[in-house]
């Protein structure tokens, strides 16, 4: 299973206005809800921003964070928050295939070349070495990394602004279709 940060909301006040919104038709419903959770992550993907360019690296990493909000049949509608899948016009990396190893804890480990591959364009200063192609059955012996957090600190930073934009943002809902609060 992939590493995973999870922000849930747990208000009254949300939930209040949560079962006025489910009066409204499901389109309605789906529509409101989809604006407020759009609204109240760009706190949360600011400051992911903001974390990201402390890293060491290109800075296209941070240049390179946005969300996406989608709306599923089932009535779940979720904000996603992350590297987007873009290169680098300058280093050829893709932020998206890196992202998670910037973020959490990498451990030591044994990088191995399988048969009919080479590593190559391999860019770690831990170990001083760049473009290394590795030739079948090679291995080299990577020391692990301590990683970065952006997006954690993010979530954990901007979670009460995001539930009042939220709760913000259903409230005109309710109120735009002429239900009372």
């Amino acid at each position: 299973m992939a590493n995973q940060i999870k922000m849930s909301v747990d208000s009254r006040e949300i939930a209040r206005l949560t079962k006025k919104l489910l009066l409204l038709e499901p389109k309605l419903q789906k529509k409101y809800i989809k604006g407020a959770t759009t609204k109240a992550m760009r706190p949360v993907t600011t400051e992911a921003k903001r974390q990201a360019r402390k890293s060491k690296r290109s800075g296209f990493l941070a240049k390179s964070i946005t969300q996406v909000t989608r709306s599923y049949s089932k009535g779940v509608t979720m904000t996603i928050a992350g590297a987007a899948s873009k290169k680098d016009p300058r280093t050829g990396e893709n932020p998206a295939n890196i992202s998670h190893l910037i973020e959490f804890p990498v451990k030591p480990h044994r990088i191995v070349a399988s048969k009919g591959k080479t590593l190559t364009n391999v860019k770690d200063v831990a170990l001083g070495f760049q473009n290394v192609i590795m030739e079948f059955g090679k291995e080299i012996e990577h020391p692990g990394f301590a990683g970065r957090p952006f997006l954690t600190p993010a979530f954990d930073s901007k979670s009460k602004e995001a539930e009042r934009i939220y709760a913000r943002e259903l409230e005109k809902a309710v109120v735009a279709e002429g239900l009372k609060p």
